[in-house]
Protein backbone atom coordinates (compact mmCIF):
# COMPACT_ATOMS: atom_id res chain seq x y z
CA UNK A 1 0.00 0.00 0.00
CA UNK A 2 1.09 3.20 -0.55
CA UNK A 3 -0.02 6.80 0.25
CA UNK A 4 0.16 9.62 -2.58
CA UNK A 5 -0.57 13.48 -2.29
CA UNK A 6 1.45 16.55 -2.79
CA UNK A 7 3.83 18.11 -0.32
CA UNK A 8 1.73 20.50 1.28
CA UNK A 9 2.45 21.02 5.01
CA UNK A 10 -0.41 19.87 6.48
CA UNK A 11 -0.10 16.91 4.25
CA UNK A 12 3.49 15.85 4.29
CA UNK A 13 3.31 15.97 8.19
CA UNK A 14 -0.22 13.37 7.66
CA UNK A 15 1.83 11.40 5.43
CA UNK A 16 4.72 10.83 8.01
CA UNK A 17 2.39 9.77 10.59
CA UNK A 18 1.02 7.38 8.69
CA UNK A 19 3.98 5.90 7.58
CA UNK A 20 5.53 5.76 10.73
CA UNK A 21 2.92 4.10 12.53
CA UNK A 22 2.48 1.47 9.66
CA UNK A 23 5.39 0.76 8.55
CA UNK A 24 4.48 -1.40 5.27
CA UNK A 25 2.34 1.96 4.21
CA UNK A 26 4.63 3.96 1.43
CA UNK A 27 5.52 7.88 1.73
CA UNK A 28 5.43 8.83 -2.00
CA UNK A 29 4.94 12.37 -2.94
CA UNK A 30 2.92 12.61 -6.50
CA UNK A 31 5.57 13.67 -9.17
CA UNK A 32 2.58 15.31 -11.43
CA UNK A 33 2.95 18.13 -8.69
CA UNK A 34 6.59 18.19 -9.68
CA UNK A 35 5.91 18.39 -13.10
CA UNK A 36 4.26 21.62 -12.29
CA UNK A 37 6.05 23.18 -9.92
CA UNK A 38 9.08 22.99 -12.70
CA UNK A 39 6.81 24.28 -15.10
CA UNK A 40 6.05 27.31 -12.58
CA UNK A 41 9.75 28.03 -11.87
CA UNK A 42 10.57 28.52 -15.49
CA UNK A 43 7.93 30.47 -16.24
CA UNK A 44 9.47 33.15 -13.24
CA UNK A 45 11.92 33.96 -15.22
CA UNK A 46 12.14 37.22 -17.00
CA UNK A 47 11.84 36.21 -20.50
CA UNK A 48 9.12 33.78 -20.41
CA UNK A 49 6.94 35.30 -17.71
CA UNK A 50 7.08 38.35 -20.38
CA UNK A 51 6.06 36.33 -23.37
CA UNK A 52 3.23 34.25 -21.43
CA UNK A 53 2.18 38.03 -20.32
CA UNK A 54 2.40 38.77 -24.13
CA UNK A 55 0.40 36.20 -25.31
CA UNK A 56 -2.57 36.42 -22.67
CA UNK A 57 -2.48 39.67 -23.80
CA UNK A 58 -3.08 38.38 -27.69
CA UNK A 59 -5.73 36.20 -26.21
CA UNK A 60 -7.74 38.21 -23.98
CA UNK A 61 -8.08 40.57 -27.03
CA UNK A 62 -9.02 38.41 -29.65
CA UNK A 63 -11.77 36.79 -27.24
CA UNK A 64 -13.05 40.05 -26.22
CA UNK A 65 -13.00 41.73 -30.06
CA UNK A 66 -15.78 39.41 -32.12
CA UNK A 67 -14.66 41.56 -35.91
CA UNK A 68 -10.85 40.68 -34.67
CA UNK A 69 -11.61 36.35 -33.46
CA UNK A 70 -13.91 36.34 -36.72
CA UNK A 71 -11.44 36.90 -38.85
CA UNK A 72 -8.88 34.84 -36.69
CA UNK A 73 -11.26 32.15 -37.09
CA UNK A 74 -12.08 32.83 -41.04
CA UNK A 75 -7.82 32.49 -41.46
CA UNK A 76 -7.61 29.47 -39.81
CA UNK A 77 -10.30 27.78 -42.00
CA UNK A 78 -8.52 29.00 -44.90
CA UNK A 79 -4.95 27.31 -43.83
CA UNK A 80 -6.59 24.36 -42.67
CA UNK A 81 -4.62 24.56 -39.48
CA UNK A 82 -5.89 22.13 -36.65
CA UNK A 83 -6.01 22.52 -33.28
CA UNK A 84 -8.45 25.06 -32.59
CA UNK A 85 -8.06 29.07 -31.80
CA UNK A 86 -6.12 30.63 -29.35
CA UNK A 87 -5.97 29.15 -25.62
CA UNK A 88 -5.78 30.63 -22.85
CA UNK A 89 -3.37 30.14 -19.56
CA UNK A 90 -5.30 29.12 -16.44
CA UNK A 91 -2.93 29.03 -13.74
CA UNK A 92 -4.55 26.24 -11.72
CA UNK A 93 -4.83 23.92 -15.12
CA UNK A 94 -1.00 22.72 -15.49
CA UNK A 95 -1.28 22.02 -19.00
CA UNK A 96 -2.63 25.40 -20.18
CA UNK A 97 0.57 27.66 -20.49
CA UNK A 98 1.71 25.12 -22.93
CA UNK A 99 -1.14 25.49 -24.84
CA UNK A 100 -1.62 29.15 -24.82
CA UNK A 101 2.31 29.85 -25.58
CA UNK A 102 2.04 26.51 -28.43
CA UNK A 103 -1.29 28.33 -29.77
CA UNK A 104 0.45 31.77 -30.94
CA UNK A 105 2.68 29.90 -32.71
CA UNK A 106 0.81 27.35 -34.41
CA UNK A 107 -1.51 30.33 -35.87
CA UNK A 108 1.67 32.72 -36.67
CA UNK A 109 0.74 32.65 -40.42
CA UNK A 110 -2.73 33.88 -39.22
CA UNK A 111 -2.04 36.40 -37.00
CA UNK A 112 0.46 37.61 -39.06
CA UNK A 113 -1.96 38.13 -41.99
CA UNK A 114 -4.17 39.82 -39.73
CA UNK A 115 -1.48 42.26 -38.53
CA UNK A 116 -0.39 43.05 -41.93
CA UNK A 117 -3.80 43.07 -43.89
CA UNK A 118 -6.18 44.27 -41.22
CA UNK A 119 -4.42 46.02 -38.57
CA UNK A 120 -8.01 48.34 -38.75
CA UNK A 121 -9.80 45.40 -36.30
CA UNK A 122 -6.78 45.55 -33.88
CA UNK A 123 -8.05 48.69 -31.75
CA UNK A 124 -5.60 48.19 -29.23
CA UNK A 125 -2.04 49.78 -30.09
CA UNK A 126 -0.44 47.45 -27.65
CA UNK A 127 -1.17 44.16 -29.36
CA UNK A 128 0.25 45.37 -33.04
CA UNK A 129 3.18 46.75 -31.29
CA UNK A 130 3.38 42.89 -30.01
CA UNK A 131 2.98 41.28 -33.13
CA UNK A 132 5.08 43.33 -34.57
CA UNK A 133 8.04 42.75 -32.40
CA UNK A 134 11.23 41.68 -33.63
CA UNK A 135 12.01 38.05 -32.88
CA UNK A 136 8.59 37.60 -30.80
CA UNK A 137 7.37 34.27 -32.59
CA UNK A 138 11.07 33.25 -32.59
CA UNK A 139 11.18 33.42 -28.81
CA UNK A 140 7.46 31.68 -28.23
CA UNK A 141 8.44 28.86 -30.30
CA UNK A 142 11.58 28.69 -27.97
CA UNK A 143 9.30 28.70 -25.19
CA UNK A 144 7.17 26.13 -25.87
CA UNK A 145 9.56 23.51 -27.30
CA UNK A 146 10.66 23.89 -23.16
CA UNK A 147 7.28 23.60 -22.13
CA UNK A 148 5.83 20.76 -24.21
CA UNK A 149 7.91 18.44 -22.07
CA UNK A 150 6.46 19.12 -19.11
CA UNK A 151 3.08 19.16 -20.53
CA UNK A 152 3.09 15.70 -21.88
CA UNK A 153 5.21 14.82 -18.60
CA UNK A 154 1.84 15.95 -17.23
CA UNK A 155 -0.45 14.27 -19.42
CA UNK A 156 1.52 10.72 -19.52
CA UNK A 157 1.85 10.58 -15.34
CA UNK A 158 -2.12 11.23 -15.02
CA UNK A 159 -2.70 8.17 -17.17
CA UNK A 160 -4.62 5.11 -15.68
CA UNK A 161 -1.39 3.28 -16.88
CA UNK A 162 1.49 5.49 -15.77
CA UNK A 163 4.12 3.73 -12.78
CA UNK A 164 6.79 4.89 -11.27
CA UNK A 165 9.17 4.45 -13.52
CA UNK A 166 7.46 6.70 -15.84
CA UNK A 167 8.09 9.42 -13.33
CA UNK A 168 11.37 9.48 -13.72
CA UNK A 169 11.24 8.54 -17.14
CA UNK A 170 9.84 11.82 -17.94
CA UNK A 171 11.59 13.72 -15.76
CA UNK A 172 14.62 12.34 -17.78
CA UNK A 173 13.07 14.14 -20.78
CA UNK A 174 12.46 17.38 -19.14
CA UNK A 175 16.12 17.32 -18.81
CA UNK A 176 16.98 16.26 -21.93
CA UNK A 177 15.20 19.52 -23.44
CA UNK A 178 16.72 21.98 -20.69
CA UNK A 179 19.88 20.23 -21.67
CA UNK A 180 19.60 20.56 -25.24
CA UNK A 181 18.34 24.48 -25.23
CA UNK A 182 20.70 26.94 -26.90
CA UNK A 183 23.94 28.66 -25.05
CA UNK A 184 24.46 31.62 -27.24
CA UNK A 185 21.23 33.81 -26.74
CA UNK A 186 18.87 32.16 -24.61
CA UNK A 187 22.59 31.41 -22.31
CA UNK A 188 20.11 33.12 -19.16
CA UNK A 189 17.05 31.34 -19.74
CA UNK A 190 19.07 27.66 -19.91
CA UNK A 191 21.12 28.80 -17.02
CA UNK A 192 17.57 29.51 -15.03
CA UNK A 193 15.91 26.01 -16.74
CA UNK A 194 19.06 24.15 -15.16
CA UNK A 195 19.08 25.26 -11.62
CA UNK A 196 15.31 25.58 -11.16
CA UNK A 197 15.46 21.84 -12.11
CA UNK A 198 18.43 20.98 -10.54
CA UNK A 199 16.74 22.05 -7.13
CA UNK A 200 12.77 20.24 -7.68
CA UNK A 201 14.94 17.33 -8.85
CA UNK A 202 17.15 17.11 -5.82
CA UNK A 203 13.63 17.82 -3.95
CA UNK A 204 11.64 14.87 -5.79
CA UNK A 205 14.87 12.79 -6.11
CA UNK A 206 13.29 9.75 -3.80
CA UNK A 207 14.57 6.25 -4.06
CA UNK A 208 12.01 4.68 -5.11
CA UNK A 209 11.79 6.29 -8.34
CA UNK A 210 15.44 5.24 -9.30
CA UNK A 211 14.08 1.88 -8.33
CA UNK A 212 11.33 1.57 -10.69
CA UNK A 213 13.02 2.63 -13.00
CA UNK A 214 15.76 0.40 -12.91
CA UNK A 215 13.00 -2.32 -12.07
CA UNK A 216 11.36 -1.83 -15.77
CA UNK A 217 12.59 -4.24 -18.23
CA UNK A 218 13.36 -1.43 -20.98
CA UNK A 219 15.58 0.78 -18.91
CA UNK A 220 17.93 -1.60 -16.65
CA UNK A 221 20.96 -1.21 -19.13
CA UNK A 222 20.39 2.44 -18.35
CA UNK A 223 21.47 2.89 -14.85
CA UNK A 224 24.35 5.59 -14.13
CA UNK A 225 27.48 3.63 -12.45
CA UNK A 226 27.49 3.52 -8.83
CA UNK A 227 23.85 4.04 -8.74
CA UNK A 228 23.16 0.16 -8.25
CA UNK A 229 24.94 0.00 -4.60
CA UNK A 230 22.12 2.64 -3.13
CA UNK A 231 19.14 0.95 -4.71
CA UNK A 232 19.70 -2.83 -3.76
CA UNK A 233 20.46 -0.92 -0.35
CA UNK A 234 16.93 0.69 -1.05
CA UNK A 235 14.97 -2.13 -1.83
CA UNK A 236 15.83 -4.31 0.86
CA UNK A 237 15.24 -1.87 3.19
CA UNK A 238 11.69 -1.35 1.52
CA UNK A 239 11.32 -5.37 1.61
CA UNK A 240 11.54 -5.28 5.17
CA UNK A 241 9.44 -2.88 5.71
CA UNK A 242 7.47 -4.67 4.54
CA UNK A 243 7.42 -7.36 6.98
CA UNK A 244 10.04 -9.64 5.36
CA UNK A 245 12.74 -11.44 7.53
CA UNK A 246 16.46 -10.08 6.70
CA UNK A 247 17.44 -13.34 5.12
CA UNK A 248 14.71 -12.47 2.48
CA UNK A 249 16.10 -9.54 2.09
CA UNK A 250 19.36 -11.02 1.25
CA UNK A 251 17.63 -13.02 -1.42
CA UNK A 252 16.18 -10.54 -2.48
CA UNK A 253 19.44 -8.54 -3.32
CA UNK A 254 20.89 -11.61 -5.03
CA UNK A 255 17.90 -11.81 -7.52
CA UNK A 256 18.66 -8.28 -8.11
CA UNK A 257 22.35 -8.74 -9.06
CA UNK A 258 20.81 -11.80 -11.87
CA UNK A 259 18.02 -9.07 -12.87
CA UNK A 260 20.78 -6.59 -13.22
CA UNK A 261 23.04 -9.16 -15.35
CA UNK A 262 20.60 -10.01 -18.52
CA UNK A 263 23.02 -12.87 -19.20
CA UNK A 264 20.89 -16.07 -20.51
CA UNK A 265 22.80 -18.38 -18.41
CA UNK A 266 24.64 -17.81 -15.01
CA UNK A 267 26.94 -20.46 -13.25
CA UNK A 268 25.37 -23.18 -15.82
CA UNK A 269 21.80 -22.14 -15.01
CA UNK A 270 19.38 -20.18 -17.23
CA UNK A 271 18.38 -16.82 -15.81
CA UNK A 272 14.99 -16.09 -15.08
CA UNK A 273 14.74 -12.45 -15.66
CA UNK A 274 16.70 -12.60 -19.49
CA UNK A 275 13.21 -12.50 -21.21
CA UNK A 276 13.12 -9.93 -24.05
CA UNK A 277 10.99 -6.93 -23.18
CA UNK A 278 8.79 -4.91 -26.63
CA UNK A 279 7.88 -1.53 -26.60
CA UNK A 280 5.06 -0.33 -28.35
CA UNK A 281 1.33 0.32 -27.49
CA UNK A 282 -0.43 -0.75 -25.24
CA UNK A 283 -2.29 -3.58 -27.48
CA UNK A 284 0.85 -4.86 -29.26
CA UNK A 285 4.02 -4.11 -26.35
CA UNK A 286 4.73 -5.38 -23.21
CA UNK A 287 3.96 -3.49 -19.64
CA UNK A 288 5.94 -3.67 -16.58
CA UNK A 289 3.31 -5.88 -14.83
CA UNK A 290 2.79 -8.29 -17.49
CA UNK A 291 6.67 -8.59 -18.16
CA UNK A 292 7.11 -9.44 -14.13
CA UNK A 293 3.88 -11.16 -13.43
CA UNK A 294 5.33 -13.56 -16.53
CA UNK A 295 8.82 -14.37 -14.60
CA UNK A 296 8.76 -18.02 -13.28
CA UNK A 297 11.50 -18.57 -9.95
CA UNK A 298 11.11 -19.25 -6.57
CA UNK A 299 10.77 -17.99 -4.12
CA UNK A 300 9.65 -14.82 -5.90
CA UNK A 301 10.93 -11.92 -3.75
CA UNK A 302 12.04 -9.41 -6.55
CA UNK A 303 9.05 -10.49 -8.63
CA UNK A 304 6.47 -9.74 -5.66
CA UNK A 305 7.97 -6.15 -5.14
CA UNK A 306 8.21 -5.06 -9.06
CA UNK A 307 4.52 -5.62 -9.13
CA UNK A 308 3.77 -4.17 -6.09
CA UNK A 309 6.00 -1.08 -7.04
CA UNK A 310 4.33 -0.88 -10.59
CA UNK A 311 1.02 -0.89 -9.39
CA UNK A 312 1.07 2.22 -7.09
CA UNK A 313 -0.14 4.88 -9.08
CA UNK A 314 2.07 8.03 -8.58
CA UNK A 315 0.09 10.84 -8.90
CA UNK A 316 -3.03 12.45 -6.97
CA UNK A 317 -4.03 14.62 -9.82
CA UNK A 318 -6.87 13.17 -10.97
CA UNK A 319 -8.42 12.81 -6.99
CA UNK A 320 -7.03 16.32 -6.32
CA UNK A 321 -9.39 17.81 -9.48
CA UNK A 322 -12.60 15.81 -8.67
CA UNK A 323 -12.20 17.20 -4.88
CA UNK A 324 -12.27 20.57 -6.94
CA UNK A 325 -15.30 19.99 -8.84
CA UNK A 326 -16.82 18.79 -5.96
CA UNK A 327 -16.28 21.83 -4.24
CA UNK A 328 -17.50 23.92 -7.32
CA UNK A 329 -20.98 21.51 -6.82
CA UNK A 330 -20.97 22.21 -2.83
CA UNK A 331 -21.19 26.00 -3.13
CA UNK A 332 -22.78 28.33 -0.31
CA UNK A 333 -25.94 27.16 -1.67
CA UNK A 334 -25.89 24.00 -1.92
CA UNK A 335 -24.79 22.87 1.72
CA UNK A 336 -27.94 20.64 1.80
CA UNK A 337 -26.55 17.87 -0.50
CA UNK A 338 -26.21 14.13 0.46
CA UNK A 339 -23.40 11.70 -0.36
CA UNK A 340 -25.53 9.90 -2.98
CA UNK A 341 -26.43 13.34 -5.04
CA UNK A 342 -23.40 14.59 -5.11
CA UNK A 343 -21.80 11.08 -6.21
CA UNK A 344 -24.18 11.00 -9.26
CA UNK A 345 -23.17 14.49 -10.16
CA UNK A 346 -19.45 13.83 -9.70
CA UNK A 347 -19.89 11.35 -12.39
CA UNK A 348 -22.63 12.78 -14.76
CA UNK A 349 -20.02 15.71 -14.85
CA UNK A 350 -16.52 13.58 -15.18
CA UNK A 351 -18.77 11.57 -17.91
CA UNK A 352 -19.59 14.49 -20.11
CA UNK A 353 -16.00 15.64 -19.36
CA UNK A 354 -14.62 12.55 -20.84
CA UNK A 355 -16.92 11.33 -23.50
CA UNK A 356 -17.76 15.20 -24.53
CA UNK A 357 -15.62 14.62 -28.24
CA UNK A 358 -16.96 11.14 -29.08
CA UNK A 359 -20.36 12.69 -28.37
CA UNK A 360 -19.76 15.42 -30.55
CA UNK A 361 -18.88 13.58 -33.32
CA UNK A 362 -21.82 11.63 -33.39
CA UNK A 363 -24.17 14.28 -33.43
CA UNK A 364 -22.09 16.80 -35.51
CA UNK A 365 -24.36 16.47 -38.83
CA UNK A 366 -27.30 17.80 -36.40
CA UNK A 367 -25.73 20.59 -35.10
CA UNK A 368 -24.35 23.67 -36.44
CA UNK A 369 -21.00 25.32 -36.05
CA UNK A 370 -22.04 27.71 -33.50
CA UNK A 371 -23.89 25.10 -31.53
CA UNK A 372 -21.01 22.80 -31.82
CA UNK A 373 -18.31 25.42 -30.30
CA UNK A 374 -20.76 26.34 -27.42
CA UNK A 375 -20.87 22.47 -26.55
CA UNK A 376 -17.29 21.75 -26.89
CA UNK A 377 -16.30 24.36 -24.37
CA UNK A 378 -19.40 24.28 -21.72
CA UNK A 379 -17.99 21.58 -19.42
CA UNK A 380 -14.54 23.05 -19.20
CA UNK A 381 -15.97 26.29 -18.24
CA UNK A 382 -17.15 25.60 -15.05
CA UNK A 383 -13.74 25.74 -14.01
CA UNK A 384 -11.81 27.88 -15.77
CA UNK A 385 -10.37 30.82 -14.25
CA UNK A 386 -9.17 33.88 -15.90
CA UNK A 387 -5.69 34.72 -15.14
CA UNK A 388 -4.03 38.07 -16.67
CA UNK A 389 -1.66 39.79 -15.43
CA UNK A 390 -1.63 43.45 -16.35
CA UNK A 391 -0.24 45.61 -18.73
CA UNK A 392 -0.15 49.03 -19.60
CA UNK A 393 -1.53 49.74 -22.92
CA UNK A 394 1.55 51.34 -23.97
CA UNK A 395 4.61 49.56 -26.56
CA UNK A 396 6.29 46.86 -24.68
CA UNK A 397 10.19 46.42 -25.29
CA UNK A 398 11.61 43.35 -26.45
CA UNK A 399 12.55 40.93 -23.97
CA UNK A 400 15.98 41.47 -23.84
CA UNK A 401 16.40 40.11 -20.46
CA UNK A 402 17.67 36.66 -21.27
CA UNK A 403 20.75 37.51 -22.87
CA UNK A 404 23.77 37.24 -20.80
CA UNK A 405 26.86 36.62 -23.47
CA UNK A 406 29.20 36.39 -20.33
CA UNK A 407 27.29 34.04 -18.07
CA UNK A 408 28.84 30.61 -17.67
CA UNK A 409 26.78 27.38 -18.31
CA UNK A 410 25.70 25.54 -15.87
CA UNK A 411 24.74 21.61 -15.58
CA UNK A 412 22.15 19.04 -14.66
CA UNK A 413 22.35 17.19 -11.89
CA UNK A 414 20.56 13.84 -13.22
Amino acid sequence: MAIVSDNGANVASARRLICSKYKKIINIRCVAHCYNLISKDIIQHTFAKRMIQRANRIVQFFKKSYKAAAILKEKIRQHEISGGGLKTYVETRWTTVHECVSSIVRLKSCLEEIRDNNPEVITTPAILTILHSRGFFHDMQHLSEVLLPIKNAILAIEATNSTLADAFINLIKIAATIQNLPTDEYRGFRNHCVEKFNNRFEEFNDPIYQLAFFLHPAYRKTLKFGVFPAIANYAGQLWQKMGKSKKSSEILITQLRLYKEQKSIINGRPNPYAASYTIGSDDVGDTPLMWWNACEVKPNHLQRLAIKLFSITPSSAACERMFSSLGWFCGKRRTQLGINQLEGLGKIYWFNLSNTAKQLNQAQTEMSPEMMSVAETVFNELEEEVFLEGLEDTELPNPAEHLYPNEPDLSLDI
